[in-house]
């Protein structure tokens, strides 16, 4: 199904918080893609990783830039994670 939605996402169709995010594998260097969902809080953008270890996550980690795409636009963007205690203030 993600080759599907990165499919829509790339004509620029789907939810408009529906982006691409694409970060260099860890251990390759090659770039990785996935279908994510950002979310704005107060002006600034942010992902959840859903499941724990899950690739992307560990790759964006490791990477700390990622580029993020809909359609034809597509930025350039720095990863940070957010500690614990930061995230539990967030909600």
């Amino acid at each position: 199904m993600n080759k599907f939605y990165m499919a829509v996402m790339g004509f620029g169709l789907g939810a408009e918080a529906s982006m691409v995010l694409t970060v260099p594998g860890r251990k390759s260097g090659k770039p990785r893609s996935t279908p994510i969902t950002v979310f704005s809080v107060d002006g600034k953008r942010y992902v959840l990783g859903g499941f724990p270890g899950a690739d992307w996550v560990l790759n964006a980690r490791a990477a700390g830039v990622a580029k993020l795409s809909r359609g034809r636009r597509s930025e350039e963007t720095f990863m940070v994670e957010l500690s614990a205690d930061v995230r539990s203030h967030r909600s």
